[in-house]
């Protein structure tokens, strides 16, 4: 099922939106793990509740890059409630790995899930499933 449209001409996010769509399908490691997970928090529901709306979802989020006003700003990228937007000043310092954790936190977003304000913290790490993914992202590529 296809999860993201990238409308940008770029290989490596292109290639990085394979990656996070798979890592997004029901037979996937890190799903698999998300499922049997029942600890979250940030009103993300159930383990099995959070399985179950990331892979019955048909939702399909286009991918944009932008350019900041502020060139030294640290945003990577942000969901807008319509689509995915990666920062432009940033995507060659990121890695693979960083970049799929980018689309599939992002992703998490545009499903409903999470992590209060954008202060990232342990707790979030542990508990909130957007950084949950996103920060646990090289165990499962």
């Amino acid at each position: 099922m296809k999860r993201f449209y990238v409308n940008v001409i770029s290989d490596k996010v292109k290639d990085a939106a394979i990656v996070a769509e798979r890592l997004l399908q029901y037979e996937s490691s890190m799903m698999k793990e998300i499922r049997i997970k029942n600890d979250w928090k940030y009103n993300s529901g159930s383990g099995e509740e959070i399985y179950q709306k990331v892979i019955k979802s048909t939702l399909i989020t286009p991918v944009f890059f932008y350019k900041t006003m502020n060139p030294w700003s640290s945003v990577l990228g942000y969901f807008d409630g319509k689509a995915i937007h990666i920062n432009s000043r940033k995507i060659n310092q990121l890695s693979h790995a960083d970049l799929v954790g980018l689309l599939v936190h992002e992703k998490l977003h545009a499903l409903g899930y999470s992590h209060g304000n954008n202060f990232k913290n342990s707790d979030k790490v542990a508990f909130s499933v957007p950084y949950y993914a996103s920060e646990n992202i090289l165990k499962w590529i």
